[in-house]
């Protein structure tokens, strides 16, 4: 079919929205357009309609705009009306924002120049997430987001704006010339094109590249230049000069702005542009983005700007300057760009340079169209219709993306120019950019409208048709009319308007038919183009007049006789003596119908005439409605009707027959390939069996070709025939041998054979387009891997087979749709590779092989990759049900996790995120401890009081009692939020609207009893203020809990959650934003207003959490925030500021976070002074507290630097902390006097200066408190002891050890403080980090030998700890025991922290012992004191110690076993916390319900990390001082106990399913290094379930029988970490894909319901319909549990069913079983052929085309015969393993007993047809080898055969592989010979098996006796 379809006249859709007058002042404007570009498939059916795009209509009128399409609406917007008018759109234009892309899929690199970003990348940039409907209206600009999110953003626009224009990099606009703006101005500072690059940025000039020697640039300013053209999918703009009268083409190139590192704006773009919706995705652009908004360059008035240093000619520093946006120059009196106050600008991002500035492009008028669409090469070709020309120009792109155009084509006197879409152009709307072609234009043609009314389509410089347009409908509107313009293309559709303004829709048409399209776009890569062109021409124009006879034949058996028809008329012509009659094809054609009488009484003609006839018997598809009669000369008849001037030129077509051939032969094998396009062969076969090749493939068609020859023989009598038939003879001598792909594949298969002739023959034709015939190059790239015999390991094999295919592009579906016998070869390689694939291959490569666990593994779960995340979860969610999955044990409860229910207000507690809640479950499911553990550390369920009233006591006594009862509890209830928080760590997502839920801290009461009464906390004894630090840890918590992958946490989330006062709940908010990262979203200017409100605990929140969230960056700006707060950085003269002293305190350890690692100089003096630092004046001051903080902070700066050489050394560091702890020399003290005075010079200047107004010296020391020169080392020894620990950390210093060491002597130890001790032993561990043991003797070693020779440890006492007495004259034995207790307390913590995470074994039995034994002591001292027996037990310090001890030994036990759950550890923690006394103080309740959170931390989650940074954050967290009363900071800030945060990691190793999206229980092995005695250890897990750091982990393995292996390596061969274990480092997920017949292990722990166990395999022969569809129900219903594919449960019902025999059933229902259990479930269908073929080969083997599939059979037979032989031979070597790939018979897809089994099958069935009497068969096999031509079929014969006897003996030339006739002839030396020798039959054996050589000796010893005996 070749016509214009008339769609009638143009309405547009949107018309149904207006009123009756609107639609008469016709105001309103439209365009249709494609909703996406068309990407046509490979295997397109042949009755595939050009009519599958959707064509879209935008449609605007005043305010109103409708997005809609053939279906519906999809979009209607309507502007605001405003209170003085209505908005009226403008313009409305589509664009893509592709740099919001590429900053979400890679924040950290940035764009270099115009090579950043590829062009396909930016062409194939289809995600509607970025593509966005721009509105331009009078009052601004509007810009949607046309995905569902549907967000808008409104841009205030600074100047009047006439047109948009989309472009590659974003979206242009086009100032109006006419502002008046610009007469006020300087003219170069009025730019005139702007660039929107992202929709929240402000408008940015672009600027243009001189044409000068300095490419100079400057904006571009130029108002006579208006543009004409903007492309999207390449950077080219094209303007018209309106002076000069020309076209100019400019190149777009984006240019990386100056980014400037800023802590926020000062100038929030939020506050000039507002948009709605949720908006994670475009804050996430301005903190991370490719350049910020603040990052401005100054220029000079009038100046331009140098391009080619680089250099600006001058920049302002971003402290000093104001930011501007271009909406502030929108006033009157201020410059556009420049500005007297303020020279600051927004820094222009897209350069405009002269690409083409030619002479051939003036015209009077702008270009009336301009378009880019692709030429005959599938090049993009830009075109132009500039007055009545067609220019075009072939755009060239290089690798680096630089850009040129070369012109290529000019048509002239064209009316009107569109691009079209034709879809029978199969790819051609690929760009052809190498050997990949993946980007699509939307066009492929062009089409023109001549002078002369006609429509023209040209495909590239060829044109391939002439149409005229179809007016027929609408002639009413259009008489008379002439047509002037075409627009508005969209696919094959295209808009035609008239001169009297009517418009209609006009679709292009052209062959649908496949066949004969791929027929002619195959001619392509064999002969030249202009004769592609000329053919083209006749086959449309024929076409024409066949669409106007009359016929009801089928459209593609009419196009496919055309094709036919007019080939074979050209052959004709060609040859004929009548030649000369015929006119050149450029001249006018007089006399056609002498020509077509000409060729209707050929020869030839006559001859062909009878094949067609012939054909159409065959076919049924073909035209079978007129009957020939004795005048119409059959089919043709209609042809003389119609006069072709024919546009081919006859010479060059005579040259080129033979090519034609060649490339519909070529065409013809590429069907072969496809199993879909297997139905056209045997039509092509019929019109190219000149060759024998096509006979072997239909053998019924050998009738045709004999009684063709044959009548071409009798028709060469006389000389003319004889002369005219040799004109026209196609030279076959390079045809002789043509390509096969089958010949091909079978040669790369056999033993031994190197390389294939055929192989040869594909590679010689280098003009062949590969994208065409791509399935061809397909198997011929991938099977040429099998050549050559030294290729006997196919795993090798399998890998360059997976490589290849993915090189190719191929995918499953591609896979799918390849013949059976092809495909089988491939699979087995994939299924080769899918047990174990490489993770370094890429995505494309774990699709093909199934693997998508492999797949989500590095893209899904990818913790960074935020908006996948989002995906997977909004799936989990919407996909399953959010009901817990409860343990196996029969007590498990339906209560969600986590959620408390005990309260009346635990109904507003967000619920915890569902995988969160699932991981848990599936953590520990066989106990309820998750479920307790979250009741003990609820702050807000309300107190259970268990007492009973006594008799005698009187009721107010015993509320007396209950308030005390109540008072402990509720000391209890204040001090678990910490644990709180670290128990729910990351658990809830909450919405972006949602405010933050911070749970309440009840502290009522309820008595359980008889009497249930419930009970308040008297005020009086519990003030208020003492909830201010709980309050506060209460906020930390709750901030913690949400998942730091939630991208929403924005500044506007932060003051969102604000409330109306500051309070302790919003600070500790405020620093648990600040441990996640987060609180660099506050912007700059809230840090300075929450500061101002002098909220403290705000204030330490603040400061602490923004020093984590800039940890180690030494940012300057937060350090100067910093310094404000800590009076020794105030500069001298400085304002004294009143600092509360726990800010000073977290402003000094913000110091220490914010130069972390840094060994800052200048910190780390001003830090070590602040450790000895006096009290100024009489304020109170917690100096402890501030000298601890310094201490830690100088820790942190150096950390772990102690070795380092560096710049420190002259600071003498380690003498000066040891003069702090008390053991440093005289000189260091005298050091430190002059450093002091140094300091307190510096001071008083400062001091005096602050107190000159009041004529009062200078207060530069206390009254209150008197201290000589040295420190107070009681003071300073905490902070020096751990700064000095943090700075060796891990270095094993002997010498900085000994600093440490304990004394020896009574002497020595009576002037060390006892609970120094702890910290001195602590710190030396830390130091020598390698030598810490988890065992009792390390710590006996440890302890001084005067304290092991009078205290004794015996756990087995209840005294536990035993003094010697007999020397209590000599040492102080209660001294000793409390340094020994001490020591024990710090040993521990040095274990804890050493093994911290590991749950190792020793550690945890050592400690556990440990806690048992002096929770026995405390039992024992605590009796004693109540019988208040007097010794030592009863001594109040020795409590309070062993109380310490207990609390540290709690703490390190739960560091060791931190996120483990284990339950013996809760069991005592659990007793530990049920204390209630009055010795047990808040600070004691807090390090039992931290001990609870780090055993449970993030519900077994988390666990902790051992690096530096880590070890140093729980030193400032878990310093071993707990406050007494919740508001003691004396000694330690009690906000640094959040700091363990910064220790977490997660190392949960969690598995999920990756069809369910479900975590399962998955058994792997892991093989790590263990860290403290450097052994390889491996062990089998399950998951979830902790594992070591990855930095221990060597290998990770799922060795699992139920799922596919993963394999995973954490260090590659050079120790550096691989890309998957880093990537399973940021987030421990592996998707892990079940193999088919297998249940999860929850489902089926034992594995006893798997399919292979339970499957019902065969039917039992009680022909009970009953009980057959009760099998065959319970089969389909049983395979649900096992699998959800559709295809699998459609087989077990249709094909496994009562329907069908019982043998057939069978068969089936065992290869059902074969294919699950064994999980191949893709060979099943082809098993089923195969068996088909095989118990039916009769059928088969004489049906036409039935060689195809015996084809394929053999292929297979060949592939698992070449790779049995290398499996039983293995190189020689039968043991050799490397060889043996398939050491299994069960690993093959086809078991080798079923190929023997179809082998047998069909080669029996050919022995039985040759032995069969009265069979023709062996008499046309002894006819064929002796005369070497095919079986005759004339009555004259003897041997007459049937159509199915012929099919039947072509199947046997092909199953047995037999050679051609052409190759048997040269194996004779004589063609008229009969007889053959034995040994040139057996000659025969290098191009046929032995079977066929088997049988010809046979047929021929049988019926012939040719050979000797």
């Amino acid at each position: 079919m070749i016509k214009t379809e008339n769609l009638g006249v143009v309405k547009p859709f949107g018309l149904f929205y207006l009123d009756r007058n609107d639609i008469e002042r016709k105001e309103y404007q439209f365009y249709y357009f494609s909703d996406k570009n068309v990407n046509l498939q490979s295997n397109r059916s042949a009755s595939t309609d050009n009519n599958f795009s959707e064509e879209n209509e935008l449609f605007w009128n005043k305010s109103t705009m409708i997005w809609s399409s053939s279906l519906g609406i999809k979009k209607k917007y309507t502007l605001s009306n405003l209170l003085s008018h209505t908005p009226q759109i403008k313009v409305v234009s589509w664009c893509h924002f592709p740099f919001m892309k590429r900053d979400k899929l890679d924040l950290k690199g940035g764009v270099d120049g115009t090579t950043g970003w590829t062009d396909t990348e930016i062409v194939n940039d289809n995600n509607g997430h970025y593509r966005f409907l721009c509105m331009l209206h009078s009052n601004g600009l509007n810009i949607y987001n046309s995905s569902s999110s549907g967000r808008i953003y409104n841009v205030v626009l600074p100047c009047k704006i006439q047109r948009l224009w989309p472009s590659k990099f974003g979206l242009l606009l086009e100032r109006d010339s006419s502002d008046q703006l610009q007469s006020r101005l300087p003219q170069s500072d009025i730019p005139y094109i702007f660039s929107i690059l992202h929709p929240l940025e402000e408008l940015k000039p672009v600027l243009v590249t001189l044409e000068n020697d300095m490419n100079d640039q400057e904006f571009f300013f130029d108002i006579n230049q208006t543009i004409v053209y903007s492309s999207k999918d390449y950077p080219i703009i094209i303007t018209y000069h309106k002076v000069d009268k020309v076209h100019v083409i400019y190149k777009l190139s984006y240019k990386q702005p100056t980014s400037v590192k800023s802590f926020g704006n000062l100038h929030n773009p939020k506050d000039h542009q507002t948009h709605t919706d949720d908006q994670e995705d475009d804050e996430e652009y301005f903190n991370k983005s490719y350049h910020k908004l603040n990052s401005s360059t100054s220029f000079s008035h009038n100046t331009t700007i140098n391009g080619t240093n680089g250099n600006p000619v001058s920049t302002t520093s971003t402290s000093d300057s104001q930011y501007r946006f271009l909406s502030h120059f929108s006033e009157p009196e201020k410059s556009f760009i420049y500005d007297e106050n303020n020279e600051n600008i927004i820094e222009s991002e897209l350069v405009m340079t002269v690409l083409l500035r030619d002479q051939t492009l003036k015209s009077l008028n702008p270009a009336k169209n301009v378009f880019v669409t692709l030429d005959h090469q599938r090049q993009p070709l830009l075109v132009l219709h500039i007055d009545n020309h067609v220019i075009t120009y072939r755009i060239q792109t290089t690798i680096t993306n630089d850009l040129s155009l070369e012109p290529a084509f000019r048509i002239d006197n064209i009316q009107s120019v569109s691009p079209i879409f034709i879809d029978s152009f199969y790819y051609n709307n690929i760009v052809n950019s190498g050997d990949h072609c993946k980007s699509t234009l939307e066009f492929s043609h062009i089409l023109t409208l001549n002078c002369d009314q006609s429509l023209s389509v040209y495909w590239g410089r060829y044109k391939i048709s002439d149409l005229q347009l179809d007016t027929t409908k609408e002639s009413q509107f259009v008489t008379n009319s002439k047509a002037i313009e075409l627009k508005q293309s969209v696919f094959n559709r295209v808009t035609v308007r008239f001169d009297n303004q009517h418009e209609i829709r006009t679709r292009i048409k052209l062959n649908q038919c496949h066949l004969t399209s791929t027929c002619l776009y195959s001619l392509s890569s064999f002969i030249p183009l202009d004769l592609v062109s000329s053919i083209y021409q006749d086959f449309y124009q024929y076409m024409q007049l066949e669409n106007n006879s009359e016929s009801d034949s089928k459209e593609d058996s009419k196009e496919w006789l055309s094709l036919q028809i007019i080939l074979v008329s050209l052959v004709q012509l060609c040859s004929g003596n009548k030649r000369k009659e015929i006119t050149n094809q450029n001249s006018s054609y007089t006399s056609p119908n002498d020509d077509w009488n000409f060729l209707l009484n050929s020869n030839y003609h006559k001859n062909y005439d009878k094949l067609v006839q012939s054909h159409l018997k065959l076919l049924p598809n073909t035209i079978t409605t007129s009957t020939p009669t004795s005048d119409n000369n059959g089919l043709l008849i209609k042809a003389t009707k119609h006069s072709i001037p024919w546009k081919s030129n006859f010479d060059q077509f005579k040259q080129n027959i033979n090519n034609i051939l060649i490339a519909l032969h070529y065409q013809y094998e590429e069907f072969k390939v496809l199993s879909v396009n297997i139905i056209h062969l045997k039509s092509l076969a019929t019109f190219l069996l000149q060759l024998d090749y096509y006979i072997r493939d239909f053998g019924d068609l050998i009738t045709i070709y004999n009684n063709y020859k044959e009548k071409d023989i009798s028709d060469k009598t006389t000389k003319e025939s004889t002369e005219s038939t040799k004109s026209v003879d196609v030279d076959m001598d390079e045809m002789v041998q043509p390509f096969s792909i089958y010949r091909l594949v079978l040669d790369s298969l056999k033993l031994g054979q190197s390389t294939s002739e055929y192989l040869e023959i594909f590679n010689k034709n280098k003009t062949l387009d590969k994208l065409h015939f791509k399935w061809l190059d397909r198997v011929v790239s991938l099977y040429s891997l099998l050549n050559g015999s030294g290729v006997k390991d196919f795993k090798e094999i399998s890998e360059k087979l997976i490589l290849k295919m993915s090189e190719l592009g191929m995918n499953l579906e591609d896979l799918n749709s390849m013949s059976y016998g092809l495909v089988l070869p491939l699979r087995e390689a994939i299924r080769c590779s899918k047990s174990s694939p490489k993770l370094t291959w890429s995505d494309e490569i774990f699709k093909l092989l199934e693997r998508e666990d492999l797949l989500y593994q590095f893209n899904i779960n990818d913790i960074d990759s935020i908006n996948n995340n989002k995906k997977v979860n909004q799936l989990l969610i919407s996909k399953y049900t959010s009901t817990l999955v409860n343990g196996n044990n029969g007590n498990g409860s339906k209560q969600s996790i986590l959620k408390v229910t005990e309260d009346g207000n635990s109904d507003k507690e967000p619920v915890s995120d569902e995988f969160y809640r699932k991981i848990v479950a599936l953590r520990f499911d066989r106990d309820q401890r998750v479920q307790e553990v979250s009741r003990l550390l609820s702050p807000s369920i309300k107190i259970q009081i268990k007492h009973d009233q006594e008799t005698g006591v009187s009721d107010h006594d015993y509320l007396g009692e209950l308030q005390n009862r109540l008072l402990l509890a509720a000391n209890r209830t204040i001090s678990l939020p910490i644990g709180y928080g670290m128990f729910n760590l990351a658990s809830t997502k909450p919405l972006p609207t949602e405010t933050i839920y911070i749970p309440p801290i009840v502290l009522n009461g309820s008595v359980i009893g008889q009497k249930s009464t419930n009970i308040s906390l008297d005020s009086t004894v519990f003030p208020a203020s003492n909830l201010s630090w709980p309050e506060f840890h209460n906020g930390v918590a709750s901030g913690i809990r949400v998942s730091s992958d939630q991208a929403e946490i924005t500044n506007t989330w932060i003051i969102y959650n604000r409330p109306s006062e500051f309070n302790p709940s919003y600070s500790g908010l405020l620093l648990s934003l600040g441990l996640q990262k987060k609180l660099s979203s506050l912007a700059f200017t809230k840090l300075f207003e929450y500061l101002a409100f002098g909220h403290q605990l705000t204030s330490v929140g603040l400061l602490l959490g923004i020093s984590c969230t800039k940890m180690g960056s030494m940012e300057m700006s937060i350090a100067k925030v910093l310094s404000v707060h800590i009076p020794s950085l105030h500069p001298p003269m400085s304002i004294d500021l009143d600092v509360p002293s726990m800010v000073q305190t977290a402003s000094v350890m913000g110091i220490g976070l914010l130069y972390q690692g840094t060994s800052n100089r200048r910190m780390t003096e001003v830090l070590l002074m602040e450790i000895g630092r006096k009290p100024t004046n009489d304020k109170p001051f917690e100096r402890d507290s501030y000298s601890l903080s310094a201490g830690l902070a100088l820790g942190l700066v150096n950390l772990a630097k102690g070795n380092s050489e560096g710049s420190l050394s002259d600071l003498n560091l380690e003498e000066r902390l040891g003069s702090y702890i008390g053991i440093g020399s005289e000189d260091t003290f005298d050091h430190i006097s002059h450093s002091n005075s140094i300091y307190k010079k510096s001071s008083s200047i400062q001091s005096q200066s602050k107190t000159n107004t009041k004529g009062n010296g200078s207060q530069i020391k206390s009254n209150l408190i008197l201290e000589g020169p040295k420190p107070n080392i009681d003071i300073t020894s905490p902070g020096a002891i751990l700064a000095l620990a943090l700075i060796y950390l891990k270095t094993s210093n002997d010498k900085i050890a000994n600093y440490l060491t304990i004394p020896e002597t009574s002497y020595g130890l009576d002037f060390v403080r006892p609970d120094l001790i702890l910290l001195r032993v602590f710190g030396k561990s830390l130091i020598m980090w390698n030598q810490i043991e988890p065992t009792l003797e390390w710590i006996h070693s440890q302890v001084p030998n005067i304290i092991r020779t009078n205290v004794q440890l015996k756990p087995e006492t209840e005294q536990v700890i035993h003094v010697n007495s007999e020397n209590s004259d000599k040492v102080d034995l209660d001294l000793l025991v409390l340094v020994y207790c001490n020591i024990i307390a710090g040993l521990s913590m040095a274990i804890g922290m050493r093994f911290a995470g590991s749950q190792n074994t020793h550690a945890y039995r050592l400690l556990m012992d440990l806690l048992k034994v002096f929770r026995k002591r405390q039992i024992y001292m605590n009796k004693c004191v109540k019988k208040k027996i007097q010794n030592e037990s009863s001594n109040r310090v020795l409590r309070v110690t062993t109380e310490t001890l207990i609390n540290v030994i709690a703490l390190s036990l739960s560091l060791v076993m931190a996120g483990s759950g284990d339950l013996e550890a809760l069991q005592i923690l659990r007793s530990l916390r049920s204390r209630l006394s009055s010795e047990i103080t808040y600070g004691n309740h807090m390090a039992i319900s931290m001990s609870l959170g780090f055993l449970f931390l993030g519900s077994g989650q988390y666990t902790l990390s051992t690096s530096n940074l880590a070890i140093a954050c729980l030193v400032c967290s878990l310093f071993p001082r707990f406050p007494m009363s919740p508001n003691d900071n004396q000694y330690h800030l009690q906000a640094l106990r959040h700091l363990y945060y910064l220790a977490i990691e997660p190392r949960c190793l969690v598995t999920r399913d990756v069809d369910t999206l479900q975590p399962c229980h998955v058994p792997f092995d892991i093989e790590y290094i263990e860290s403290h005695t450097g052994k390889e250890i491996t062990q089998t897990l399950i998951t979830p379930c902790l594992i070591p750091e990855m930095d221990k982990i060597m290998s990770i393995r799922i060795r699992s029988p139920r799922y596919w292996n993963i394999s995973i390596t954490s260090h590659q061969p050079h120790g550096h970490a691989s890309s998957d274990s880093t990537q399973l480092k940021k987030h421990p997920i592996l998707f892990v894909k079940r193999k088919i017949g297998y249940l999860d292990y929850r489902e089926d722990p034992e594995g006893f319901n798997n399919l292979q166990k339970s499957f019902p395999r065969q039917i039992v022969y009680d022909h009970s319909v009953s009980k057959l569809s009760t099998l065959q129900m319970s089969r389909e219903q049983f395979l649900k549990s096992f699998s959800s594919d559709p295809t699998l449960l459609l087989f077990a019902r249709h094909f496994c069913s009562d329907t069908l025999s019982v043998d057939t059933d069978n068969f089936n229902t065992s290869v059902l079983y074969e294919c699950l259990t064994k999980d191949k479930p893709e060979i099943l269908q082809t098993l089923q052929l195969m068996n088909d073929i095989s118990r039916d080969i009769q059928h088969y083997s004489t049906q036409s085309g039935s060689s195809q599939l015996l084809q394929n059979l053999l292929v297979i037979l060949q592939f698992y015969k070449k790779f049995n032989h290398y499996q039983l031979n293995g190189n020689g070597n039968e043991n050799n393993s490397t060889t043996n790939t398939f050491k299994k018979v069960d690993e093959y897809l086809v078991e080798p007993s079923f190929i023997n089994l179809i082998e047998s099958r069909v080669d029996g069935y050919f022995q039985l047809l040759l032995n069969y009497n009265n069979n023709s068969m062996s008499k046309m096999l002894c006819e064929y080898f002796k005369t070497l031509c095919y079986p005759s079929c004339s009555s004259g014969n003897s041997i007459l055969s049937s159509n199915s006897e012929l099919n039947n003996f072509s199947s046997w030339l092909v199953f047995y592989d037999i050679p051609s006739m052409d190759s048997l002839r040269s194996l004779k030396n004589v063609p008229s010979e009969i007889n053959i020798s034995k040994f040139q039959l057996f000659g025969l054996s290098s191009y046929v098996n032995y079977k066929s050589i088997a049988n010809v000796h046979k047929v021929l010893l049988t019926e012939l006796n040719l050979l000797p005996k």
